[in-house]
């Protein structure tokens, strides 16, 4: 995966839900009975070093989000989407006893950091991606990955040592994780046990081989198809916990802050959540 290093604290935050959101501008081709995302939620992670060191990946959504600029506005109105917001990533990380000031940095997944040249000499491997060791120790690493827009960038977290574990932050690449699983590195399962809640009884995997296809609501949807494949190949090791943006199979599977998520491989977190996904289709199955 990376050389050897330390490992950060990571912990999830989320204090939003994007309700009644239509799949059609950002998936294809549209599933029957999933015309909809119930309820997406804008996740946030915060990483802390063993120094003391504090970064956001990611802010979520204002409070005040009729505030936001006018382009996501236009966006937000046109497709009658219902932001459900209470309170903000500030107020969340206040009641775990951390104040603003406390955060050293805040790393968007959508906006180029200048300072960052993913060409030097200084990157290293994340596997097929390139990557900045960002507080110098190992632990926590900016990724490049063009396509989605201009300047997106991952996040990858060390979790846990002996063995080594990673929370890979995938930000905002797809909106669904239909678009990139199953993948020929890891093929759905003939047969799908999942939770009580995503499914009363066992179902074939097959017969949703033909409805997992990329999206083109990106920037450079060649570069996205490049970044995209390099991902689902992480994705297929068992010790890389992959996360988008806005999973929705997350937020009842994984506490959130203060809690930290580096025991998600022995608490099975990822193996819940990685066909949840397929509730959404439901009709599909169920017609079959």
């Amino acid at each position: 995966m990376g050389p050897p290093g330390a490992v950060a604290k990571v912990s999830l935050l989320n204090t939003c839900f994007l309700r009644q959101v239509p799949t059609a501008p950002y998936v294809q081709p549209i599933v029957h009975g999933h015309g909809h995302f119930s309820g997406l939620p804008c996740l946030v992670f915060l990483i802390q070093n063993f120094s003391g060191r504090r970064v956001l990946f990611d802010l979520g959504t204002r409070k005040d989000w009729r505030n936001l600029s006018p382009m996501v506005l236009v966006e937000v109105d046109r497709d009658k989407i219902e932001v459900d917001i209470q309170e903000d990533v500030v107020y969340c990380l206040r009641q775990g006893g951390i104040a603003p000031h406390d955060i050293e940095a805040v790393v968007l997944r959508n906006k180029t950091l200048e300072e960052l040249d993913f060409n030097a000499g200084t990157t290293v491997d994340i596997g097929p991606f390139k990557g900045v060791d960002f507080f110098g120790d190992g632990s926590f690493y900016i990724v490049n990955a063009p396509g989605h827009t201009l300047g997106h960038i991952y996040a990858l977290t060390r979790t846990t040592t002996s063995p080594d574990t990673f929370l890979f932050m995938r930000a905002d690449s797809w909106h669904h994780n239909a678009e990139d699983r199953p993948s020929c590195f890891r093929r759905i399962p003939r047969t799908l046990h999942l939770e009580p809640s995503v499914a009363l009884n066992p179902i074939a995997g097959l017969i949703f081989k033909n409805h997992l296809q990329f999206a083109d609501y990106v920037y450079d949807v060649a570069e996205a198809k490049v970044t995209i494949t390099k991902l689902q190949h992480l994705d297929s090791f068992d010790n890389v916990f992959v996360v988008l943006a806005h999973d929705d199979a997350i937020c009842p599977i994984v506490p959130l802050f203060p809690t930290t998520m580096n025991d998600w491989k022995s608490q099975g977190w990822h193996d819940k959540c990685r066909w949840a996904f397929l509730k959404d289709f439901r009709r599909l199955w169920h017609a079959k």
